[in-house]
């Protein structure tokens, strides 16, 4: 379990470095990002310090629906939350925060490359078959207890998201965070998932099992 932690983190680490180039590309990032995105633009708050909050949120809806007898894991969506937020605050203000992007194709390379790393970095936490995404876990316990299915509850979780944007962006004259690097996500991200997931994820989780045992 411990070393299951340790990958668990680096993957996170991973993650939220990805989404940060998604977001400093500023041409549109994923539904749930830019959810936190505009969120962040009518508070004070930072994008991750929102992320965390928010995903946080989706550990205590799990709470409230599951109503568990252990709370390992939710601890630990809660501790991937906290990580995830910290480190994306940590590259989007600090390591990217003075670095002035332009140009368009540098912003549409910044966005492909920041899918790439974080739908790599998705897979390699699936791989680990451990603990999830809080948004993810969510949508999986919201699938067992309806008739809908977890890519019909998850494309939902998206579609309420943009609505949540749109209606800041109008309602409040906020800058609108959806855009071009939006339909690059939805077109790479769940791709990539399945060609990491099926292609090299399995070999390395042989590896880490290996490792693990």
């Amino acid at each position: 379990m411990y070393k299951k932690s340790l990958l668990l983190f680096v993957g996170v680490v991973v993650c939220a470095m990805g989404t940060s180039f998604v977001i400093k590309g500023a041409i549109g990032a994923s539904a749930w990002d830019a959810l936190s995105q505009s969120i962040s633009g009518v508070t004070s708050l930072k994008i991750g310090t929102v992320s965390m909050i928010i995903n946080i949120s989706c550990v205590v809806a799990q709470l409230i629906i599951v109503r568990p007898k252990s709370l390992i894991t939710y601890i630990l969506q809660i501790a991937i939350a906290v990580i995830f937020g910290s480190v994306l605050n940590f590259f989007l203000y600090q390591v990217l925060g003075q670095i002035e992007v332009t140009n368009l194709v540098v912003r549409t390379i910044a966005v492909v490359m920041g899918t790439i790393i974080a739908a790599f970095a998705v897979s390699f936490v699936m791989s680990l078959d451990f603990v999830g995404f809080p948004l993810e876990s969510l949508c999986k316990v919201l699938s067992k207890n309806s008739k809908l299915g977890f890519g019909r509850i998850r494309q939902l979780a998206d579609v309420i998201s943009m609505a949540i944007v749109l209606i800041i962006t109008f309602a409040l004259g906020n800058e609108l965070t959806l855009g071009v690097g939006t339909i690059i996500g939805v077109v790479l991200f769940g791709p990539l998932i399945d060609l990491f997931t099926s292609s090299i994820h399995p070999k390395i989780h042989k590896a880490l099992s290996i490792q693990i045992n």
